[in-house]
């Protein structure tokens, strides 16, 4: 049954495509008695391109659309009142006690940090009605929280914020209060229901809380900030939030959203506003064009465009002299874009891409690269503008991504772009793969097809001993940027990705996390000698077979080369980090992520990533 729905699931979108096809054919049929049969052909060739382009702009910037955002809203909304109709049954539970004949005062902790809850979403939304439109539920939700806060002499977080455990309720109109409560739950009660058509008929109405409007009053009231509008080349404009440092410094960090990202959500679904904020830097959170309250169509090359208006006016009209920039996923391709022409003093490529049409081809295959580079957006080219940009420069990424490819990363076109300027992955993989056979970096070329082919009979042997196993284990070790070697020959296009990983491997070594990182070369010494020691067992067992021996050669090969890029001789204790001779400033440095595409980096990454950061903030 699993199987069975999996293929019926399958079939739904070509179905899907067919009848759009059909549907416009009938239609144009239908057209040509008036427009001419030359006419209708014309126009359904205008419509399929219409939607296919509509289509692949909705993939490629999914914030922009208008669907994808209020169903963002709505989800938003439901938790906002899930959470306001637990803490309202806190409150009226409490209320019970406090009705006691006699009782004067509450102890109650959580009772506190409820009623601070409905305070602050009492003051949200009495912004927002300040500011913006409100709908029948909002004006009634507002009037019975007020009236609920009326019946306290004394707010409740006066008390949290001073310490105190007691707050004096003797006045309480406990009656009345339970009547509001009870109100209260009756207009919550369509938000927290949830149904699928429920969910359908509040995505389509002004909600009361969680929606753009209520978001961005909250992120005010919150923090110090300022509404920013920019104008544009084109007249349109820009929504923008510039989030003041209490330091009152002319440094900031601009902070490019992914695809799906709008700023009043930044705030909430990551941690990077809060932690450029106490460092005591001034943050700048926007909205790309067609996204929010930003007018016009997303475009690559005209948000890139966009990007330069907003830094300049960040620059001119604000005063920041020193700016980095911060981008993930999408906004990676922009942050590169900014940093190689704004001049600015740090970059932070995080997750992000080589280009949307690599993207396009190594995750979803040919026919998505085509139909991206036919009805697609303008592209980028994030590794020339990466390569391009003079400050210091920060490249995250996670070998495991499950959305950008490693193959399509910014990683890999970087270290293909690095040693081949006049290359770049499509070309190699797809567009001419015979050229492969002109690639090579520490191994020839024939060196790095009979290593990977090797590998493979080795890790596929029947025959396979504890003592191989352990062989492979140390082999396995040695990952470049995060990638271990086993994973790059089981890649759909092996000898690109062996490429990729060497070069990676000489680029900026083994990952490394904490104060390891800049021990990175060291490591590859070291987990070489490992896999050699293993090599050596073998042979002293008698059990050396013809692919270990080719591998330990290679491998031997490999080690010399790293050897004598560290000034290594001997022992590791001779290691000198002045005897590197990668030049850092064209590539970059390098953090390899265990977090996915989404997810928020670990204790160890953050740590890492300060200590690139530091750089930034001591020259503030």
């Amino acid at each position: 049954m699993v199987g069975l729905g999996s293929k019926i699931q399958a079939l739904i979108v070509p179905i899907g495509v067919l009848a759009v096809f059909i549907s416009i054919g009938y239609f144009s049929y239908t057209l040509s008695y008036y427009i001419t049969p030359i006419g209708s052909l014309l126009f359904y060739f205008l419509m399929i391109y219409k939607i296919f382009s509509k289509s692949i702009q909705y993939i490629i910037f999914p914030g922009s659309f208008w669907y994808y955002q209020a169903n963002l809203e709505t989800q938003f909304c439901l938790e906002l009142a899930e959470q306001l109709q637990r803490k309202l049954k806190i409150i009226e539970k409490d209320l019970d006690f406090i009705s006691i004949p006699n009782y004067s005062s509450a102890s109650y902790y959580d009772f506190l940090t409820s009623f601070r809850f409905v305070i602050q979403v009492k003051e949200n939304m009495q912004k927002t009605k300040t500011d913006y439109k409100t709908s029948k539920d909002q004006e009634r939700i507002l009037e019975l929280l007020s009236e609920l806060c009326g019946y306290f002499d004394e707010k409740p977080e006066k008390s949290l914020n001073e310490d105190q455990e007691d707050v004096v309720l003797e006045e309480l109109q406990g009656d009345k209060c339970l009547k509001v409560l009870q109100s209260l739950e009756k207009v919550l009660s369509w938000y927290t229901k949830r149904s699928w058509l429920r969910e359908k008929i509040i995505l389509l109405q002004k909600k009361p809380f969680g929606d753009l409007d209520y978001m961005r009053s909250h992120i005010q009231l919150s923090i110090s900030s300022e509404q920013i509008w920019i104008l544009l080349d084109d007249g349109c404009s820009l929504d923008c939030l510039y989030i003041k440092s209490q330091e009152n410094n002319s440094s900031a960090v601009l902070y490019c959203n992914a695809n799906a990202g709008l700023y009043e959500f930044t705030f909430y679904q990551n941690e990077w506003v809060s932690f450029y904020c106490e460092l005591g830097l001034n943050v700048v959170i926007w909205n790309y064009r067609g996204y929010g309250r930003s007018q016009g169509t997303p475009d690559i090359k005209k948000i890139q465009r966009d990007g330069e208006v907003l830094v300049n006016h960040l620059k001119s009209h604000l005063g920041l002299e020193k700016i980095a920039v911060h981008g993930e996923s999408l906004g990676g391709s922009f942050a590169c874009y900014l940093g190689k022409k704004c001049g600015l003093s740090f970059l932070f490529a995080d997750r992000t891409f080589a280009s949307i049409q690599e993207t396009a081809f190594f995750r979803f295959g040919p026919v998505a690269y085509w139909l991206v580079r036919i009805f697609g957006t303008s592209d980028c080219d994030c590794v020339a503008d990466y390569l391009g940009a003079k400050c210091y420069k920060l490249l995250a990424s996670d070998a495991n991504d499950d959305m950008i490819p490693d193959l399509s990363s910014l990683k890999s076109g970087v270290c293909l772009r690095f040693l081949y300027p006049n290359y770049n992955l499509l070309t190699l993989s797809y567009l001419q793969p015979m050229l492969m056979r002109t690639t090579s970096h520490i191994l020839g070329a024939a060196e790095m097809c009979n290593f990977m082919s090797n590998l493979k009979k080795l890790y596929k042997y029947d025959e396979k001993t504890s003592i191989f196993e352990e062989f492979l284990n140390k082999i396995d070790k040695i990952d470049s940027c995060g990638k271990p070697i086993l994973k790059a020959f089981q890649d759909k296009y092996p000898q690109l990705s062996t490429l990729i990983w060497i070069i990676a491997l000489d680029l900026w070594g083994c990952s490394g996390t904490g104060q390891d990182f800049f021990d990175s070369h060291m490591k590859v010494v070291e987990r070489f000698r490992d896999a050699l020691e293993e090599i050596e067992k073998i042979d002293d067992n008698g059990a050396l077979n013809q692919e270990a021996e080719c591998i330990g050669k290679l491998i031997k090969k490999m080690l010399d080369f790293f050897e004598e890029k560290c000034g290594i001789h001997g022992e590791l204790e001779d290691f000198s980090s002045t005897n590197r001779k990668v030049d850092y400033a064209i590539v970059g440095r390098f953090m390899a992520l265990n977090c996915g595409h989404c997810g928020t980096l670990s204790y160890l990454e953050k740590a890492t990533f300060a200590k690139h950061f530091q750089v930034f903030l001591d020259n503030s």
